[in-house]
């Protein structure tokens, strides 16, 4: 939690620190937690005297004294809230503007879909290349096209397939790329 609010500070005054939502948003709950421990802090500060007050109301002496040592307790977290505010504010806008930035492309999202294709197809027990083989052949071209498209031959593409609906428990073409687009 220290390590987000510090942070928080770092990404708040400087200018050109890339952060991920997830990182600015947990600087931000950082600040918020601050700014409550703050605002209790300030509470009790007011309270304690306050009952020593009452504690010694006989003593009208002693009134002046605390009154004094509380308003050097509220003096403290009144410094505090003036410089996380500010902080706060400017992590909240950054937060908004993160939230109005346009979406990934298509290009970027169609790269991420293909990633997370070739590991799930990797963690099946699949190689390099008959992932490679698999997600041509979910996508529905023949053993010849997909030949051509590896520079391999069809014989090649043929035993690639004979492993691949072996190692993906499939009957056939079909029942892999339901699998392929299941995942």
């Amino acid at each position: 939690m220290e390590k987000d609010f510090f942070r928080g500070f770092r990404i708040a005054f400087s200018r050109k620190m890339s952060v991920s939502r997830m990182e600015l948003q947990k600087a931000l709950n950082a600040m918020e937690y601050a700014e409550k421990s703050i605002m209790l802090s300030t509470v009790l500060c007011i309270v304690f005297p306050l009952v020593d007050v009452f504690y010694h109301i006989p003593d009208t002496i002693a009134i002046g004294p605390v009154f004094a040592v509380m308003s050097l307790y509220l003096l403290y977290p009144a410094v505090l809230l003036l410089v996380l505010l500010p902080v706060k504010g400017r992590l909240e806008q950054m937060v908004v503007s993160y939230m109005e930035e346009p979406e990934d492309s298509g290009e970027e999202r169609k790269e991420a879909e293909g990633q997370r294709l070739y590991f799930a197809l990797r963690a099946l027990g699949l190689t390099d290349r008959e992932t490679e083989v698999a997600r041509l052949a979910a996508s529905g071209m023949s053993n010849v096209e997909i030949g051509k498209e590896l520079y391999i031959s069809t014989a090649t593409v043929k035993k690639h397939m004979t492993h691949i609906l072996e190692k993906m428990q499939c009957a056939d073409r079909e029942a892999l790329a339901e699998r392929v687009r299941g995942m």
